[in-house]
């Protein structure tokens, strides 16, 4: 199943996100949605060059300069959870960047692209189709040496990070999460406690990449590398106070994106490929299976 197309820019200008969302018709669009966005806001451009955007209503489009690759856009997700969860994360770039305005235009945060579906409860966001194709298109980005700040930022061209966006392919579908009875449901209950402190905050931070599980090069490794991450809370568990998590590079990637979700910034991803950059500067062989 290919993402639902909300908005995608015509003339590679984009909309001004308040003005869009300032439209009922848009907001229930996006109503428990899961969505993937490429926005850019009006005062981002890369180290390259100044950014050729400007703030201008629609009727004063025509004749406008548009987008160039010095531009520098940012790519996520939003509604993990569905409800009002994409109008809310998308909300919070215009509590950050300010509303439009044409007499300041470094101010506000255009919309060029926007798709999602309908959140269902039985896909977890590490299955969900959109978390699958920003994983992917940061990857295909970052091999491209297009990566700006982060990894949700990119100088790549409009026309090039929108080709991605669309791409129809069959494994990035929603796959839903296998329903089992485990250990941890059956003494729900009781670790009540502990599921409430497990749950992430918006104050969360990964701290440190402490180590992770090599792969052992006499047997085949049929997982993937797992990452000891300190947080910056300890949080209870049924061996005691803990502040630490073995995670998966995809794992770290769908925490991040909860917490963005709640206006914070959990940071692990950014963490974790510091922490193998350096690894392999002291091991040349050192090899992860993200």
């Amino acid at each position: 199943m290919v993402l639902k197309e909300i908005y995608k820019t015509t003339d590679n200008r984009g909309v001004e996100l308040d003005l869009w969302l300032d439209k009922e018709e848009n907001v229930k669009k996006i109503n428990n949605m899961r969505c993937f966005y490429v926005i850019k806001a009006n005062a981002e451009s890369s180290t390259d060059g100044p950014s050729t955007i400007k703030v201008e209503t629609e009727s004063e489009l025509q004749g406008k300069p548009k987008v160039t690759v010095m531009d520098v856009f940012k790519i996520g997700i939003a509604g993990e959870k569905g409800g009002t969860g994409a109008y809310g994360r998308l909300s919070q770039y215009i509590l950050a960047y300010g509303r439009s305005g044409p007499l300041n235009p470094c101010v506000g945060v255009r919309l060029f692209y926007l798709a999602g579906n309908v959140y269902n409860p039985n896909v977890s966001i590490e299955n969900s189709e959109i978390f699958k194709r920003e994983l992917f298109m940061k990857r295909e980005l970052k091999e491209r040496g297009l990566i700006s700040r982060g990894r949700e930022r990119t100088k790549a061209a409009l026309n090039e990070i929108l080709c991605v966006a669309q791409m129809p392919i069959k494994k990035f579908d929603d796959e839903a999460t296998k329903l089992r009875t485990s250990k941890r449901e059956a003494l729900k209950t009781a670790k009540q406690k502990m599921d409430d402190e497990a749950q992430l905050l918006q104050t969360d931070e990964v701290i440190e990449v402490m180590s992770h599980k090599p792969v052992r090069p006499d047997k085949k490794f049929k997982g993937k590398t797992e990452y000891k991450l300190k947080w910056n809370r300890p949080f209870s568990t049924d061996k005691g106070k803990v502040n630490f998590t073995f995670e998966t590079l995809e794992q770290a990637i769908g925490n991040d994106a909860q917490v963005e979700d709640l206006g914070g910034n959990l940071g692990a991803v950014d963490l974790i490929e510091d922490y193998q950059d350096s690894f392999r500067e002291k091991n040349k062989n050192a090899k992860f299976i993200d």
